[in-house]
C-alpha cells in the first residue's frame, strides 16, 4: 500500500514515481517533480478539501476506514473524479456522522475497531434515515463479508476487495448517486500495486 498511495500523491503533484530494476540483485525506486517556480507557488490558494458538485446535491461520501493512509487513499480517488468526502474512523464515528450529515453513500471497512462491519451494515439497515444508504463495502475481508451476508435482504452496493480498484469504486459509487456517465478526468491509479 505504501507505494501505491506514494505513486499516488506524486502524482497529484503534477509528478512521476517509477524504477530502474536488476532481476535478483537490485530495484531503485525514483520520483520526478516538475521544476517549482516562487511566483506560482505564492500566487496558488490553499489546497481545500472539494466541494461537492451539483450533480451530487450537495451530498457527500462517507469513509469508514480505521487505517489512515487507506482512509487518505480512498478520499484522493473520490476528490479525483471531484466527489467530496468525510471520514470516521471507528462505527461509533460512522453512525454519528450519517446521522447528523447528509451522504449520498458510504464506503466501509469490514474491520473496525469497535464494531463488526457486517454488524454496522445492519444495524445501519433497521435505522430509518439509513436503511437505503448505498454502502460499498471496501475491505480485505469482502469475499467473507459477502458470504455471511448472502441470503439477507441487506443490500450492499458492490464489494472490492483491497488493493482497491479505482474504477470500480467510482462507477459504483456513482451509479448510486444516479450519475450516468463518468467524469472525464484520467485515474491516476487504475489498479493498486501489491507492495
Amino acid at each position: 500500500m505504501g507505494l501505491a498511495i506514494t505513486k499516488a500523491i506524486v502524482e497529484q503533484m503534477g509528478g512521476s514515481i517509477g524504477f530502474d530494476s536488476e532481476p535478483d540483485v537490485l530495484t531503485t525506486f525514483f520520483v520526478d517533480f516538475p521544476v517549482w517556480h516562487e511566483e506560482t507557488a505564492t500566487a496558488a490558494a490553499p489546497v481545500a478539501s472539494v466541494k461537492p458538485d451539483r450533480m451530487t446535491g450537495g451530498k457527500r461520501v462517507l469513509i469508514c476506514e480505521d487505517d489512515p493512509d487507506i482512509a487518505a487513499l480512498l478520499r484522493l480517488m473520490l476528490e479525483q473524479v471531484g466527489l467530496a468526502a468525510d471520514v470516521a474512523h471507528n462505527a461509533a464515528q460512522a453512525k454519528s456522522m450519517l446521522l447528523g450529515g447528509d451522504y449520498a453513500a458510504m464506503t466501509l471497512d469490514l474491520s473496525l475497531p469497535d464494531q463488526d462491519g457486517i454488524t454496522l451494515i445492519r444495524e445501519l439497515r433497521s435505522i430509518g434515515k439509513t436503511a437505503a444508504l448505498p454502502i460499498l463495502v471496501v475491505s480485505g475481508r469482502a469475499a467473507a463479508g459477502r458470504k455471511e451476508l448472502n441470503g439477507e435482504a441487506f443490500t450492499v452496493l458492490d464489494w472490492i476487495s483491497k488493493p482497491i480498484n479505482q474504477e470500480q469504486l467510482v462507477a459504483a459509487l456513482m451509479q448510486a448517486m444516479g450519475r450516468l456517465q463518468l467524469p472525464a478526468r484520467r485515474y491516476c491509479m487504475s489498479r493498486m500495486m501489491r507492495t
